[in-house]
């Protein structure tokens, strides 16, 4: 390990564990394979490095990767919007538009600007309305939200291959932890109902929100049904977009619940609390079950329980980025915020879940 790495993990405090303290507020440069790298320590170890760029990207590394580390006398400072909208038409040249809002630059084909980037801040709003009147304190996001739209499939195809994003098949977008970025493609190819983009304009948006507002933490090992369960609960639209009058009924993900409704069995879900709490295995076996299992246990929560629900979300938020999370952490730490006896809470749900139909 270069000696100038081994000062910097002793000047962040690493010795051999995780950082559990905040990200720094100072700036650290490198050069990593070749190219420079430059960011404020966001979390780190004895065998990574994270760094936090100026733009929300995340840059990780291992120390030993790192040549002519530095760190910074200026402290760490964000971009502004208009500096990112200049590395955006840098990235992106002539063949689209960007568009801003009050959080988002949003990268889109020509002419489609409300379509866009109205959608995407609406979300950002929504979601931060409905986290803070439930107790949860989301705070403003630090960076510029950046969104790409691209026009057509091939546009998005190229795009992912590029970056070295690995597809996910049959995906409209995604939201990437390493760039911060959404970036989808309108499946109608800019004629048509676009309604299926604007479910994914929705999904990915509300984990990129989620990413940047203290909501979840970017690199922590989490259980994955906690931010997918989150995403598909703002589906709705009366959830991203009240009207004041809407009802419990107008709140229902309809295709996860008769996905659930599907998947269980004999008054059982699909998967028993203990074990979807310990693990992520089940998306593994079937990814439908689970996906209906985790919006329906995001739900329940946070139409019986929200203020348990987001103490729980904050306790999983608090845990440091790189540190690993053992089945029976994860297990405790769901019976602290929902009850000890899972089979209880279970019967519950499934009660609660049936009085929906």
């Amino acid at each position: 390990m270069p000696r100038i790495c081994l000062a910097l993990l002793l000047a962040m405090g690493a010795a051999g564990y995780a950082s559990k303290a905040p990200a720094a507020d100072w700036t650290m440069t490198a050069l990593v394979d070749g190219q420079p790298v430059e960011g404020k320590p966001f979390a780190w170890s004895r065998s990574v490095i994270q760094l936090l760029g100026s733009d929300g990207r995340l840059h990780e590394f291992s120390p030993g990767e790192a040549k002519n580390a530095k760190r910074r006398r200026e402290p760490f400072r964000p971009l502004s919007s208009a500096d990112v909208r200049k590395q955006l038409y840098r990235e992106f040249g002539g063949g689209m538009e960007i568009s801003s809002t009050s959080h988002y630059l949003v990268v889109h084909p020509p002419g489609a600007s409300s379509a866009w980037a109205g959608r995407f801040e609406d979300v950002c709003r929504s979601l931060l309305s409905y986290l803070r009147v439930r107790g949860f304190s989301a705070r403003e996001p630090e960076f510029p939200l950046v969104a790409v739209a691209f026009p057509n499939r091939g546009g998005y195809d190229r795009f992912v291959a590029q970056s070295g994003t690995k597809p996910i098949p049959g995906a409209l977008g995604h939201y990437d932890h390493y760039s911060n970025r959404v970036v989808l493609y309108d499946v109608t190819g800019g004629d048509g109902d676009w309604t299926e983009t604007a479910a994914t304009v929705i999904h990915e948006a509300t984990h990129q929100v989620a990413f940047n507002t203290g909501v979840h933490i970017r690199g922590a090992d989490a259980p994955y049904w906690v931010p997918e369960g989150l995403a598909m609960l703002f589906e709705p639209r009366a959830v991203w977009r009240p009207r004041g009058s809407d009802t419990r009924a107008d709140r229902i993900n309809a295709e996860r619940l008769d996905d659930f409704l599907h998947f269980s069995k004999d008054g059982q879900a699909p998967y028993s609390l203990a074990e979807f709490a310990a693990t992520d295995e089940p998306f593994r076996r079937n990814a439908a079950a689970a996906y209906s299992q985790a919006w329906t246990l995001a739900f329940y929560l946070a139409e019986t329980q929200p203020r348990q629900y987001s103490a729980y979300l904050a306790s999983l938020a608090a845990r440091p980025p790189l540190a690993s999370y053992t089945a029976a952490e994860r297990v405790a730490d769901f019976r602290n915020a929902f009850g000890d006896d899972l089979a209880i809470v279970e019967a519950n749900l499934m009660r609660w879940v049936r009085g929906l139909r």
